[in-house]
């Protein structure tokens, strides 16, 4: 894959517990850092979730290989949120390049 392709931002970032003031925590987003991707749909699909159709969108996000990225991440991509739903996929296993498959909230 070219670097030329890699023509979307995106920040991925880590869940964190913050205390809430009463003797418990709430979690919240931060920042962990941004980055280039290629985006591209990979399937659209109808959900029933409390008599209410939903629809979900699936995408395929490739981006230059980094051992920081984890399932357990989030993607803001423009005003879009995309939970990360497998573990990276080191697909040329050349430590070059990452393919997370992700689903919009």
């Amino acid at each position: 894959m070219r670097a030329g392709l890699l023509r979307e931002s995106i920040i991925f970032q880590t869940e964190t517990k913050t205390p809430d003031g009463g003797g418990g925590f709430s979690n919240t987003w931060a920042n962990s850092f941004g980055d280039r991707a290629r985006i591209k749909p990979i399937i659209s699909e109808e959900s029933t979730q409390q008599e209410q159709n939903q629809q979900q969108n699936k995408f395929e996000i490739t981006v230059r290989y980094r051992t920081t990225i984890s399932r357990n991440m989030r993607i803001i991509w423009g005003s879009v949120v995309l939970t990360i739903v497998s573990p990276p996929i080191n697909y040329d296993e050349k430590r070059k390049w990452l393919k997370l498959i992700v689903r919009q909230e």
